[in-house]
């Protein structure tokens, strides 16, 4: 498995899966926001250790932003050189 095979889609999935359990234990307004990845399963040995990333927002579907922010972040942490968007 490689990391753009992963991301973004599955950043979007793990999100939204942690949303729905929040609110099904009656979560409401904000939450904290944080993905853990080990890196040696998605850089195919190459690289070791958690990259963690995490973001203060409301509890709800994330926005295509807040998706492309974590993305960007992520793949910042495998090594990729990935400029901010405009």
């Amino acid at each position: 498995m490689l990391l753009q095979d992963v991301l973004p889609g599955a950043i979007a999935r793990a999100w939204r899966t942690a949303v729905e359990g929040l609110r099904a234990y009656g979560g409401t307004g904000d939450v904290y926001m944080w993905l853990m990845l080990d890196r040696r399963p998605l850089s195919e040995g190459k690289l070791e250790g958690i990259v963690s990333v995490g973001r203060w927002t409301e509890l709800r579907e994330p926005t295509e932003e807040e998706i492309a922010s974590v993305d960007r972040e992520v793949r910042r942490a495998f090594g990729q050189m990935v400029l901010e968007a405009e």
